[in-house]
């Protein structure tokens, strides 16, 4: 990433920007101070990324994919903002979800032999698998009771096909991770980039279904709350979930609340 930085002054800026939320992490007492340069940083890098990512081709296609990368971990670096659940918002489209829906455009947009120096990241890890992890009570059965629902919900619908694929997705999810395939905790994010255009922006008006379906894949990222990125956005995403849920709906909520131990308010 550092050669790309000094190359691309875009990258550079956006690794500055993580740095110094980094250190506001860190150095609790001078946090104003770090915010401030991380968002001159980050202000300064979308400047110059933006033509960039309108005029993607072969020879920028690394710097821009390690770009978009960026920005959506200074956006959790950031920490949880009001209204922001990343996958969804609740007065508007979530800006996160739009940044990593970039990092898929970037990637169809251009053959993965011109990635030379990313090498196109895999969905998954080829490395050692993952330490042990203590597995979600009955994840199994709960996973296939949720999918006999959303097949059953949506069963005349034009939705039915996304949903029930969403849920076998899914569980592919949680048996890669607990079961000892994956090598890379990030990995499960696959699930979001997996999603079609059509189940996301389902999501981003909050419907239902891809509500609850969301709320089982927030009990994947809890483990990333060991990175100081991560920190809070669990119980912050499960919160705007069970806000924005329609009442009758939110019995589809108990498990994963309970797996990620948020206390609802």
């Amino acid at each position: 990433m550092a050669e790309i930085g000094f190359e691309n002054p875009h990258v550079l800026h956006l690794m500055f920007a993580f740095t110094a939320l980094h250190l506001a992490h860190c150095r609790p007492n001078r946090k104003q101070e770090y915010l401030a340069t991380a968002d001159r940083h980050y202000e300064r890098a979308l400047i110059l990324v933006t033509p960039e990512i309108a005029n993607l081709n072969p020879d920028n296609c690394d710097a821009v994919l390690v770009a978009v990368q960026m920005i959506c971990f200074i956006n959790w670096g950031r920490g949880p903002q009001p209204g922001e659940y990343l996958a969804f918002g609740r007065d508007k489209k979530s800006d996160w979800l739009m940044m990593f829906r970039g990092i898929r455009t970037t990637l169809s947009s251009i053959e993965r032999s011109q990635f030379a120096k990313t090498h196109v990241p895999a969905t998954r890890s080829k490395g050692r698998p993952l330490p042990s992890q203590e597995v979600p009570a009955e994840y199994e059965k709960h996973l296939d009771d949720l999918r006999a629902h959303i097949d059953f919900v949506t069963k005349y619908t034009p939705t039915r096909e996304d949903d029930v694929r969403a849920v076998d997705i899914l569980r592919e999810m949680y048996d890669n991770r607990y079961q000892g395939v994956d090598g890379e905790y990030h990995v499960s994010f696959g699930w979001l980039f997996r999603m079609t255009d059509d189940f996301l922006e389902r999501l981003q008006q909050r419907d239902p279904n891809p509500m609850i379906i969301y709320a089982h894949f927030v009990v994947l990222i809890r483990v990333l709350e060991q990175f100081w990125y991560m920190q809070g956005w669990t119980h912050h995403i499960m919160s705007g979930i069970w806000e924005l849920t329609p009442r009758e709906h939110r019995a589809w909520l108990d498990w994963p609340i309970k797996r990620i131990g948020w206390i609802k308010s």
